[in-house]
């Protein structure tokens, strides 16, 4: 070994970093809150088949390295109006994803400045065999999304666009989309 070597590699252990003690946590800091309102079509090719009113809370934590969905959805002929909370667990720039009631699973990709994202795509798995795709882009007066679903022979495209709103709006507004659901 040459006496230089056992100078340098110490001091490569020192200048890299490495030690024994782990990464300090994230300091605690509460989720980041983004509200949105809007709209949701769905199409059969070019046919418009569906459109829906749509409220969306985002929290977005670093902390928890999470994003917690929480969207209401009005009913659209098709089906009722129901809410659905969607928790992403981060990791890099990737991401898992689970819907509590079990509607669905996943995984996606984030683009844009780590916790300031500027979009993401996802794929999604529905426990009947079908997979959503989903791209959500950030506008600058919200969000814009393009789903396309794929099962039993058939293909559904669905567009959002979503305006991001103060809590209270959000909150009257998913309160009328919700309030339906009780009425069937």
């Amino acid at each position: 070994m040459k006496p230089w070597s056992m100078v340098l590699l110490p001091l490569c252990l020192v200048a890299c970093g490495s030690s024994h003690k782990p990464a300090a946590p994230l300091p605690p800091t509460p989720p980041a809150a983004t509200y949105y309102v809007g709209t949701s079509q769905a199409f059969v090719g070019e046919q418009q088949v569906a459109d829906s009113a749509v409220a969306v809370e985002r929290l977005v934590s670093r902390g928890d390295r999470t994003i917690i969905e929480r969207v209401a959805q009005a009913g659209d002929g098709h089906r009722p109006a129901a809410e659905y909370v969607v928790t992403m667990k981060v990791k890099g720039a990737a991401f898992t994803m689970t819907e509590a009631s079990g509607a669905f699973t996943g995984d996606g990709q984030l683009s844009g400045p780590d916790w300031a994202w500027t979009a993401w795509q996802s794929t999604s798995k529905m426990p009947d065999g079908g997979v959503v795709t989903s791209s959500d882009t950030v506008t600058p007066t919200g969000l814009h999304v393009e789903k396309t679903y794929r099962g039993h022979g058939m293909e559904l495209r669905m567009v959002e666009e979503l305006q991001v709103v103060p809590e209270a709006d959000y909150r009257q507004r998913r309160g009328e989309i919700l309030s339906h659901a009780l009425d069937g």
